[in-house]
């Protein structure tokens, strides 16, 4: 099972091959508005510290364990 070279998305800027956005190695992106999102995030949980809350994960997989990671540190 082999995928056809000209099937690679490339880079319209530097030309090389494109890959998805997981958090697998440090291509990730995060720009400004990932940074206010988690920013966000951390303010809901300074602001919740101490309450029993529920955290629910819908669609994130294992690339994205943030709240797994989060809950075995409390």
């Amino acid at each position: 099972m082999k995928i056809p070279a000209e099937l690679i998305p490339h880079c319209p800027v530097c030309g090389k091959p494109m890959t998805m956005n997981l958090r697998s190695d440090d291509t990730f992106v995060e720009d400004e508005g990932w940074h206010r999102a988690a920013e966000r995030y951390s303010l809901f949980l300074r602001c919740h510290e101490g309450m029993q809350t529920l955290f629910l994960e819908l669609g994130v997989g294992y690339n994205t364990p943030v709240i797994r990671m989060l809950m075995l540190e409390m």
